[in-house]
């Protein structure tokens, strides 16, 4: 789900400008893509009390 060639997360201003959208870049969040959304989001495994490697992979998927 990470999305191919991103391997950390940004730790500067320059670095996060250089950042591949996500994929919901573009994507108002209204009721319009609200079903689009959550289809997104219930492709992520939910996880119970996820270490920092976890929520990092995440960050780094959306």
């Amino acid at each position: 789900m990470v999305p191919q060639g991103v391997s950390k997360i940004p730790e500067t201003a320059m670095e996060f400008a250089q950042f591949l959208p996500g994929i919901f870049s573009g994507m108002d969040y209204n009721d319009e893509y609200k079903e689009e959304l959550e289809k997104q989001l219930r492709k992520f495994p939910n996880i119970e009390n996820p270490n920092e490697e976890i929520i990092h992979l995440y960050y780094l998927a959306l």
